[in-house]
């Protein structure tokens, strides 16, 4: 029983390690949009950007802290030599709409970060039964 322990932990313990290693290399920062405070958590090359205090207005439909509006990924550059150009991370991945009553719909984004983060895309607009009923261009930015 003794070994079965110490073999359980000798296999545990590097996955432990690689989890702690992974986490640590995580970083947030607190942005605003449209009057909501967002966290904005970049992992290696992934981006996640939540709700830390919604608007007023949006639990209503669904958005309480936490509520995942973004989440993508630095997309590779080729690098220009030019440092202003160099600056801007382009970034891609899924946004989210949210509508009461509705699940949360996903539309593709893509845009950059640098001093500010700038995300393009066709949002899906629902109609009253949820289904959706067409797109609209929509820009999310975070200041």
């Amino acid at each position: 029983m003794f070994r079965l322990a110490i073999i359980a932990a000798i296999l545990i313990w590097p996955w432990t390690i690689a989890t702690a290693s992974a986490q640590d290399d995580c970083q947030t920062e607190t942005y605003d949009h449209n009057g909501s405070a967002m966290d904005v958590t970049v992992c290696r090359a992934d981006v996640t950007i939540r709700y830390r205090v919604p608007r007023r207005g949006l639990a209503r439909h669904g958005v309480v802290p936490g509520t995942v509006l973004f989440a993508g990924r630095f997309v590779p550059q080729d690098v220009t030599g030019d440092t202003a150009a160099d600056e801007v991370s382009p970034l891609a991945g899924t946004a989210y709409v949210f509508k009461a009553g509705c699940a949360p719909a996903g539309y593709a984004v893509s845009g950059a970060m640098h001093a500010r983060i700038e995300l393009h895309g066709d949002a899906p607009v629902r109609g009253a039964d949820c289904r959706v009923t067409g797109y609209r261009s929509d820009e999310l930015i975070f200041d």
